[in-house]
C-alpha cells in the first residue's frame, strides 16, 4: 500500500505473515526513513519494488530506476505507445494517479471522462503454413474485433487494445495461431498462455472474424472469466441448468445471452442456440477490470526471488500463483440447476 504526494511517498509493505510492519519515507524516490519492526533487511522499498545494492538502483521488471536522479536507464519498451510522453518518465509524469508496476505499461486507463482504454500485450507466434499476408489479416481483425467488443458492451466507453510482440522476453502473455486441419479443438489456455486453431472440426478454414472471437475467448480466460454454462460469475451471466448443454435465462441474465463471447454454440439457452459468440455484458467488463488490477498486483505470475528464502518464494508462488490459477479460487460459482 503507497500513499503518495506530488514530492513524497510513505510505503507500507506487507511482511511474509501479512503484517503491516516496514514504514519508509522517500523524497522523489531517494530514501528519508526507513523503519523495520524486526531486524531482516527487506530489499523491497520504494513503491514495494526491489533494491538493487550492487548498482544502486531500483529494479521495475523491464528497467532500472536510478533513486538519486530520479531517472530511467533505459527508454520504456512500450514508448511508442504514448507518443505524447517521453520515453524516460515514470507514470505519464502522475505519481499520485498512477503507479507503474513493472516499469513497462499501464494495461488499463480511464481519462477524465471516463473513458477506459483496455490493452493486452503479448507474444505472438504462428504454428503451420502462413504467408505474410494472412498473418497481418489475422493480426487487423483480431485487434478491430477485441476493440469492438468492449465498446459495444460498454456502450462507446471503453475501448480495447491488442499490442503484439515477438519473443519478448518482458512479456508474459502468449497467443500461439495454429493451423492444425485434424484437430476439432478451436483453442485451449493455460495460465497466460493461448492457442487457438485457425481450422474448423472438417479441416477448412475458418473465417477471419471467427478466429478473431475464438481468440477474444481465450484470451479472456487469462482474465479468469470462466465459461458461464459453468460458473456464474456476475449476475447479468447467471443461467440455471435444465439438462445436459440446456439452460434457462434468470430476470438478471442479459439480453440475446447465447451470443457471449465464453458461451459454447451447442450450448441452448432458453430452447434457442447461439448464432454467433462476439458479446460482453457489462458485469464481464467490471470483472476484466477487477481481474486487471490484481495481476497488476502480481497475482498470476510469479518469479522466484533468490533473494527470499526458498519457504518465503513457496509462500508466495502459493499466495500469487496456486491459489489464483486454482479454477475453484476463480470469481463465482458453479452453475446451479433448476
Amino acid at each position: 500500500m503507497e500513499s503518495h504526494s506530488r514530492d513524497w511517498c510513505l510505503s507500507y509493505l506487507p511482511s511474509i505473515y501479512g503484517l503491516i510492519s516496514p514504514q519508509t519515507l522517500f523524497l522523489r524516490s531517494k530514501l528519508l526513513v526507513d523503519e523495520h519492526s524486526s531486524s531482516e533487511e527487506l530489499p523491497y522499498k520504494f513503491n514495494g519494488k526491489q533494491f538493487d545494492e550492487e548498482t544502486g538502483l531500483y529494479y521495475y521488471g523491464a528497467r532500472y530506476l536510478n533513486p538519486m536522479a530520479s531517472i530511467w536507464y533505459g527508454v520504456d519498451p512500450l514508448a511508442e505507445k504514448y507518443t505524447t510522453t517521453g520515453g524516460y518518465v515514470y507514470t505519464l509524469n502522475n505519481p499520485v494517479k498512477f503507479i507503474d508496476v513493472d516499469g513497462r505499461e499501464w494495461t488499463q486507463t480511464t481519462d477524465k471522462n471516463g473513458n477506459t482504454v483496455i490493452t493486452v500485450s503479448l507474444n505472438l507466434s504462428f504454428n503451420g503454413d502462413f504467408s505474410a499476408a494472412q498473418m497481418e489479416n489475422y493480426k487487423t481483425t483480431i485487434s478491430s474485433e477485441f476493440n469492438r467488443m468492449i465498446s459495444d458492451a460498454s456502450d462507446g466507453r471503453m475501448s480495447g487494445v491488442i499490442k503484439f510482440y515477438t519473443n519478448n522476453k518482458d512479456i508474459v502473455q502468449s497467443l500461439v495461431l495454429t493451423s492444425d486441419e485434424s484437430s476439432i479443438i478451436a483453442g485451449s489456455t493455460t495460465y497466460m498462455s493461448s492457442q487457438v486453431n485457425v481450422n474448423d472440426k472438417n479441416g477448412a478454414l475458418k473465417d477471419y472474424a471467427i478466429v478473431a472471437t475464438d481468440v477474444s475467448h481465450e484470451l479472456l480466460h487469462t482474465l479468469r472469466l470462466a465459461h458461464p454454462f459453468e460458473r456464474t460469475q456476475t449476475a447479468d451471466t447467471k443461467l440455471l441448468r435444465v439438462g445436459p448443454n440446456s439452460y434457462i435465462s434468470t430476470p438478471s441474465t442479459a439480453s440475446n445471452f447465447g451470443n457471449n463471447v465464453m458461451n459454447y454454440p451447442m450450448i441452448t439457452i432458453d430452447g434457442k442456440t447461439s448464432t454467433s459468440q462476439n458479446a460482453l455484458t457489462k458485469g464481464q467488463l467490471n470483472l476484466m477490470l477487477k481481474e486487471i488490477e490484481l495481476q497488476k498486483q502480481g497475482y498470476g505470475i510469479y518469479k522466484y526471488n533468490n533473494k527470499l528464502t526458498n519457504s518465503q518464494n513457496e509462500e508466495l508462488y502459493s499466495k500469487y500463483f496456486t491459489n489464483y490459477w486454482d479454477q475453484d479460487q476463480w470469481p463465482g460459482y458453479p452453475v446451479q440447476k433448476k
